[in-house]
């Protein structure tokens, strides 16, 4: 589960500049869903946050380098 905690972590640990846009690609409109998948984009300094079950790219910029920062079902016990 995505907490602010984590997701400073994350963004510390990376070493992701401050002024990164954070975006949400779950393409679910009807319902909440966990932000359990963080990719990011250096060229375009983004952070975007999907379902983990969906590890595209997002669709917006299907062009550029994305790297996967963190996977939650991954980390669910770490």
């Amino acid at each position: 589960m995505m907490t602010f905690e984590l997701l400073e972590k994350i963004i510390q640990d990376n070493h992701i500049r401050k002024d990164v846009v954070l975006l949400n690609d779950s393409e679910n409109d009807l319902c909440t869903t966990d932000m359990d998948c963080v990719q990011y984009c250096v060229a375009r300094n983004e952070i975007c946050f999907k379902q983990s079950g969906d590890l595209s790219k997002p669709d917006h910029a299907q062009q550029d380098d994305w790297i996967i920062l963190w996977h939650g079902q991954e980390n669910e016990n770490s």
